[in-house]
């Protein structure tokens, strides 16, 4: 089982916005359940630090988790906060 859980909120408070659960290996299952993450993940106004790279960084966690890789992946900006944790259970 893979679980990525996406918080989101100001920098002094987050929430839990969004959980997504998968088994690694089953194709249907996580063909839509990775669509459903990206969509996710596309659709944040996630502030960046780098320059116009937005989608390669959402790219990279995206490729980490679709292999079971540990992701945790943290920005902030102007008093926004998002953090993006991904880990095998």
């Amino acid at each position: 089982m893979y679980k990525v859980q996406i918080y989101g909120g100001d920098n002094k408070k987050a929430a839990l916005l969004k959980e997504f659960a998968m088994e690694i290996g089953e194709e249907g299952a996580d063909a839509l359940i990775m669509s459903e993450i990206s969509d996710y993940l596309y659709d944040l106004d996630i502030p960046f630090d780098v320059d116009e790279d937005g989608d390669m960084v959402i790219d990279d966690i995206l490729m980490a988790v679709s292999e079971g890789e540990p992701v945790e992946e943290t920005f902030r900006e102007k008093g926004r906060y998002f953090r993006i944790l991904g880990k095998s259970l």
